[in-house]
Order: C-alpha cells, then structure tokens, then sequence
C-alpha cells in the first residue's frame, strides 16, 4: 500500500502529514534555529534530511510515523555550519550521499554510511551558498549558486579533481548577448533531469536563465508573464527599480517528469510553467537541440549487415542484430560454396549444364566441364558434334554397288553428302576412311595427296589404285593443305566464321600442345572483332585465357545493371563504379554471383592465373555484398 506523505516546518520544528491524517505529527526538533532546509531520499522515501538556521543536519527515518527515528549525519562531535543550513540536496546517484550548504560559504558532503563528513568545498569567502544540486547522472559532479549580492555566480564542483578549486565558474554577466545585472546574487539552481547540460538559475535581479554547459553561457531567458510591459529578458533589460517585489521570483525549478517544463514562483503568491520545448528555437546563441527533443529509440547498421538498436527510458541495453538484405544472393552463394566445397568441378559443370535453359550458358559449362578432363581435346570433338567413331561407320556404309546406267546420276546426286563425308573423317584424323572414300567416288588424286600423310602401308596401296583412276580438285584440299604443310595459323585466318566449330575441332585434331593456345585465342579474336562475343568467349575458354573469356561474361553482368533495382552498396559507392567507366545503376546481384561462379571454376583449371583488375574489381563488389549479408567467410574468398 502505498503512502502518501506531506511536510510542514515551522520554527525550530519539522511537521509530516500521513494520508488523510488532518493533525500533524512532529518528527524532527531542532534546537536554537528555524527549520530552513527540508528534502526527502529520491533512493529511499523514508529517509527525510533536515537542515536549521543554527547549522544543525538531522537525518529522520519515517518507516514507523509513531516512532521516527532520528540522528545527525555524522558520529562526531557536532560540529555546526556558521550562518545556518541554506539547502540539503540529496546525492541522484549514491542513496548514502548528502550534501548541505550554509550560509557562510561551505558546502559539506555527508556519508551516511561512514557517518562522518566526506569532503568540505570552500565555495563563497564573502558569503553564503543560497543553493546546491547534483548532477542527474554523474554522482561525482556538484553545482554552488552563490548568495552573495555582488556577484551572480554559478560553480560547477567535480570532486573527483578537486574539492578547493571549481572546475568552472558560470556568470550572466560574461556573456554579450545577455545584459549583464551588477546587482544580486543567485535565490536558487537546478540541474536539469533530462538533458545534463541545461542548468536552470533564478537571480535577486528576477531573471531565471537557462545555461548550456557546452558553451557555459546563457541561451535563453524565462519571460516574467507577471509583468505586461516587459518582454523577454534577450530583447530588453530588466529594470529592477521598476520590478514590485511582490513580483519578484525566488525559485525555478525543473519539473522531474515533464520533460522541457520549468516552474517558477514569486513573492506574490503566483506559481508559473513554462514550457521550453521548442527552446533550440529560441535565443540567438541556441545552437544545440536539447535532449528531450531527440528520441529515446535509435538503430544504426555496421557491417556485415548487423543492426544495433535501442529503446525505451527503461531499457538501456543494445540490441544486435542480423539483417539479410538480399535473401537471394544468400541463398546461391551457399548452395554454390557447399556445392564446391568437395572439390568436384566436373560434376558441379555438368549439373549446371543441365540445369539451364540459355544455350550459351549450356556451351560455357559444357566447354568448362571439358577442361577439367584429361582427354579434353577429343572429347572437345565430341562436344562440338564430330565423333570420331560415327563418322568411321557412315564412311564404311558409302558403297557404290550401283549399276553402270545410274552411277554418274547417284554420284551427281551424292556429291554433297560425299564431301561432307571426307570432311568429318579428315577432321578426326581417319586417313584410311577418307582416302577409301575418295575411290569409291573417283577423286583418285585426292585419294593420293591424303595417302601421303597415311604412312607408308597406305601410301602404297593408293599408288597403285592411283592410275586406276581419275581425280578431279574439291574444296577441301585447302584444308587438307594445311593439315599436310602444318599451317593451321593460316587456316585460323583464312577460316570461314560462320564454321567456326569446324576450324575449332581441326586445331583440336591437328594442333600441336604448344600452338593449341594460341590458336585458339587468335580464332577468339577474330570472332570477338565480328561482334560474335558468345562464340569468341567459348573459344578463349579452350585457350583458358581468363581475362579474354572474362570480357563478355562482364559485358553480361554490366547490362543486367537497373536503376529501379537500388541496393544499399551501390548508393554508397556509384561514384567509384561510375569512374571505373561502369554504367551507372545498380548491379544485379544474381548476374554477379552467375559471373563469380563461372570465374572461380574456370581458375581451379589454372591456378597460376593472375586476376585481372575488371575481375578483381566485380569480385570486390561481390565480396562486399556477401559481407554485408554476413556471410565473412565466403567473402574472405573473394578479396583478391
């Protein structure tokens, strides 16, 4: 049940009303002085402090009302302060700490527990303390109002540093924009609860002033709503032989609840709130906003998409958090990771093969599948649709068991599907077959020139079948000239595009290791200067050049760029992809992880290969989105 209670101090005593009680109970008597200072534990309610004009501080303990138990703050011989007890505050952070002030300029902190005097400030030579307050949240930080008429200071006391020399010293009249007084000194002071570095003072000139103690001066002034010809204090200058006394305010105070709320009260009986809310608004040397005014819930990301929050008045603790801002980039670097992680390149090359729908991304898994086996180049043959052992049975089913009358008709006929025939056994390297073919046709001359590059046994055979027959020119012997004189170079050159697949099995049937690269690349050129960037790329692939197969793979990543696709990593760096000659827009992430994929399994079948800078740089950016995903370790792959 809770207990509500209600002070009243006469002379010499200390009155507590108990509920609905109408007769006053008498806790506190004190000897030789009115009772001038009163305050209640803001840590425990049954603790009531007391201060009398004779020096003496009683400490009352309220738990039994019938019973109060009462005694001195100290075990020591009493020692009273000269001019009487002026304020008692009690310490906002430690329950056992009390401060009181006196007349004659010192200030005592009391420990309860060790019941004794803590420490002694000297704060006023030449007069007395009119009033004291804690720091909100700092329980080593002390504010001194000076009482003495020539001066209207302000000291602010850490006693962590020193207990004889404040720390800093606030006066109105070191300030131009607010007019300096000359007269008074300070009735009361108070800290405010809600932004620790707004002080609120009341003066004997009847100004009551709000201080920043980040620029330890005034900011603005509370207007006397009492008095009609007056404005606020910034724009005039109070004039104190105008001021009726009964006008004049002696205490201001900030309310502990409301936040920006002020009450004042005067000697006429008036008590007035004051709302400063909007007090970064007013005053020409506000410059910060007040602390009431910003939120009490806050979030803020770092990095690796974690999420720091906080809320509440109570709640003081601080949240982290995981943010997955793109789930499905998180999602296929995972699967890609897990599914390389065994080191099976082939298998991975032929799922991907089989599992899309684009023929171009079928032929680039296809061709990196067949660059991880031993016997690459002849399965290449088989990729690009010459198998060796088709092409060997279609040549021994050519037959010419035709008769006499139709044989120039069936040969007219079939010279087409002859010549194709000879072609795909020259291109898989089956002499035997082609030069069998080139009889049974009657291209005796083309049979002999392809003898030549049998062997001997075959050689042989065709000499004497030679001038049984007859031969006549065909458009392969080009390419049987370069087959038997070892130029594919020229072949590369003077090769027809559109079959490019067939220059491509030629180099794989016939190029020597050391020439095969290079071959390949230069027919990849002259692909890539046609504007063919598909086929050349396949054709870099078997050169297992990098940077060249890398250009249309980041041509493809650079045209999935949307701008309505925004993310987070582009707003933050467009400037460096724009001076990186990028298109601007965002990247699609999932175009960017299909490039990653297609680069980090095409160097595991060169592991001395350098990475090029536009590689680097598109693996920098995918490394970045996987760490802002949280995924650190997959992106520490990917940092080179």
């Amino acid at each position: 049940m809770r207990m509500y209670l209600s002070l009243r101090c006469s002379f010499a005593n200390a009155y507590v009303f108990s509920g609905d009680d109408t007769e006053a109970k008498l806790i506190t008597n004190h000897d030789g002085g009115a009772v001038t200072a009163i305050s209640f534990s803001p840590h425990d309610s049954s603790l009531l402090a007391s201060g009398s004009a004779s020096g003496q501080v009683l400490i009352s303990s309220l738990e039994d009302l019938s019973k109060p138990n009462v005694f001195p703050p100290s075990s020591m011989p009493e020692k009273r302060s000269i001019g009487g007890v002026t304020q008692i505050a009690w310490n906002t952070q430690v329950a056992h700490i009390l401060a009181s002030s006196s007349g004659s300029g010192i200030v005592t902190v009391w420990d309860l527990k060790q019941k004794k005097p803590w420490c002694e400030l000297r704060c006023e030579s030449n007069g007395g303390v009119s009033d004291i307050a804690w720091h909100p949240t700092e329980g080593l930080q002390l504010l001194t109002a000076s009482a003495e008429d020539s001066n209207n200071l302000m000291k602010l006391w850490d006693l962590r540093t020193s207990t004889t020399i404040a720390f800093a010293t606030l006066s109105a009249s070191s300030d131009a924009t607010v007019p300096a007084t000359g007269v008074g000194g300070i009735f009361s002071c108070d800290w405010c609860p809600h932004d620790s570095a707004l002080l609120l003072s009341c003066g004997k000139d009847n100004r009551i002033i709000v201080w920043d103690l980040y620029s330890t001066s005034p900011i603005y002034e509370v207007p006397n709503d009492s008095l009609a010809n007056e404005g606020t204090a910034m724009n005039s200058k109070n004039n104190m032989l105008g001021v009726e006394f009964q006008e004049k305010r002696y205490s201001a105070k900030w309310s502990p609840h409301r936040r920006g709320l002020v009450t004042t009260c005067s000697f006429d009986r008036k008590v007035e709130l004051h709302s400063l809310i909007g007090l970064s608004n007013k005053g020409p040397n506000s410059i910060r906003t007040p602390q009431w005014l910003r939120g009490n819930t806050g979030v803020s990301f770092g990095f690796g998409g974690r999420l720091l929050s906080f809320g509440g008045e109570k709640n003081r603790t601080i949240e982290i958090s995981s943010v997955v801002e793109n789930a499905p980039l998180v999602i296929v670097s995972q699967t890609f990771e897990n599914e390389i992680s065994s080191g099976d390149y082939q298998a991975f090359c032929q799922k991907k093969a089989t599992e899309t729908t684009n023929d171009y991304e079928m032929q680039v898994w296809g061709f990196m599948q067949i660059i991880f086996e031993s016997n690459a180049r002849q399965l290449l043959l088989e990729y690009l649709g010459f198998n060796p052992e088709e092409i060997s049975q279609r040549a021994s089913e050519f037959n010419e068991n035709q008769n006499g009358s139709n044989r120039q008709q069936i040969l007219d006929s079939s010279c087409q599907e002859i010549e194709n025939v000879i072609t795909e056994a020259l291109l898989v390297g089956n002499f035997d077959a082609a030069v069998d073919c080139c009889f049974k046709s009657g291209n005796l001359a083309d049979a002999l020139v392809l003898a030549s590059c049998g062997g001997a046994e075959l050689w042989a055979k065709t000499q004497v079948k030679f001038f049984e027959r007859e031969t006549s020119k065909r458009p392969y012997l080009s390419l049987v000239g370069a087959i038997i004189k070892g130029n594919l170079a020229e072949l590369v050159d003077s090769s027809d595009l559109l079959q490019w697949r067939q220059t491509l099995a030629v180099l794989s049937t016939y190029g020597r290791s050391e020439e095969f690269s290079f071959l390949c690349s230069e027919l990849g050129k002259r692909l890539e200067d046609s504007n063919d960037l598909e086929s050349a790329s396949l054709c870099f692939m078997c050169s297992v050049n990098l940077e060249s197969s890398s250009r249309y793979w980041k041509k493809l990543v650079e045209e999935s760029r949307d701008v309505s696709l925004g993310t987070v990593y582009t707003i933050l760096h467009v400037f460096h992809l724009m001076r990186k000659n990028l298109k601007g827009g965002s990247i699609d992430l999932l175009s960017l992880h299909a490039f990653v994929e297609k680069v980090t399994v095409f160097c595991q079948a060169d592991n001395q290969a350098q990475i090029p800078d536009g590689v680097s740089e598109l693996l920098g950016i995918y490394a970045k989105n996987l760490a802002d995903q949280g995924l650190f370790s997959a992106a520490a792959k990917y940092c080179r």
